[in-house]
């Protein structure tokens, strides 16, 4: 009877931990669903002043997804500790009241900032200390000016630029301009009469050539922030590089053939279709970065590097313009 009493003692005590086991079990599954709902509540996008915020607390980041404040926009770069690090592109969309906008130098340069169809917007600035311009600036029929302080070093995005007869100064710091990145029809009209207009630190911003001939880029130039896009006349057609070049993104229509000589480079990339011939000396950068990529590529041969350095080195003062 005794040895029954304490199986029956020893089976309560396991029972009972069992319980209590159970019961924390319980317990945490109830406190993890409890903070999941917690976070999705907190995590629903809710107005905090001027703006809409969806605030990821544990990526200790926050979103914009709208905005009801006045005529003159500042971007916050944070709300209480949580950083931004996205803006949605509905934030500031067809936004008639909105006439300025400034982008302070501490939100995170990797934030695009969307702008679309303000009809009144008049000014977009960013503030002193800003490295890097990422924004999309497009359909503001009414912007007059762009102010780009001293210092900017990159300008990646896009800003269309129409109704301004004052030209966007461009600081001799920048060493980078996205491709494709301003739309600005009387800064282009305004340097029509020079084949090449430069801005900031040796960037091509505009080519005013015929786009179905052979291009040649002339030696000093560092970065190319146009395009050359063509029509079907242009076949076959050549684009010379000058050695100068650090930076470049660029893509390259079948049959065309572009030349590099022996510099390497900073920053490259083709993008959307590839389907032309890089040509440059054998051994150089380029053949080795088309090799790993796989691009189509021939090696230069020493008439050719003639005909090259020729070229890029002779074109006329009289055809480039620069920004002051």
């Amino acid at each position: 009877m005794k040895v029954w009493r304490n199986c029956i003692g020893i089976y309560d005590e396991k029972k009972e931990t069992t319980k209590k086991i159970i019961k924390v079990i319980l317990t945490i599954v109830a406190s993890i669903v409890s903070l999941l709902i917690l976070l999705i509540i907190i995590e629903m996008p809710r107005w905090i002043g001027d703006y809409k915020y969806e605030i990821h607390i544990l990526k200790g980041e926050a979103t914009i997804c709208g905005y009801r404040g006045g005529e003159n926009v500042v971007v916050p770069s944070k709300i209480g500790p949580f950083k931004i690090k996205y803006i949605s592109n509905s934030t500031f969309k067809d936004n008639d009241n909105i006439k300025s906008v400034f982008i302070p130098a501490d939100l995170d340069s990797s934030v695009e900032v969307w702008i679309d169809g303000c009809n009144n917007l008049d000014t977009v600035e960013w503030e002193e200390g800003c490295k890097v311009i990422t924004a999309s600036i497009g359909r503001c029929g009414n912007i007059k000016h762009i102010i780009i302080p001293d210092g900017v070093e990159r300008f990646e995005g896009y800003i269309s630029f129409y109704n301004s007869d004052e030209d966007i100064y461009f600081p001799k710091s920048l060493y980078y301009f996205h491709t494709s990145g301003i739309d600005c029809d009387y800064l282009q009209e305004k340097h029509a009469d020079k084949k090449y207009y430069v801005i900031g630190d040796g960037i091509l911003l505009f080519y005013n050539g015929n786009l179905s001939e052979d291009i040649v880029i002339p030696d000093g130039i560092k970065s190319i922030g146009c395009l050359f896009y063509s029509d079907e006349s242009a076949t076959n057609r050549k684009l010379y590089m000058p050695d100068s070049i650090e930076r470049i993104r660029m893509d390259i229509d079948e049959n065309e053939e572009v030349f590099f000589g022996n510099e390497e480079f900073k920053e490259i990339e083709f993008y959307g279709f590839m389907e032309g011939t890089v040509v440059a000396p054998a051994g150089s950068y380029m053949e080795n970065y088309c090799k790993e990529n796989g691009y189509n590529f021939r090696a230069m041969t020493k008439e050719e590097e003639e005909i090259w350095k020729e070229k890029t080195t002779s074109v006329s003062p009289d055809e480039i313009a620069y920004q002051n």
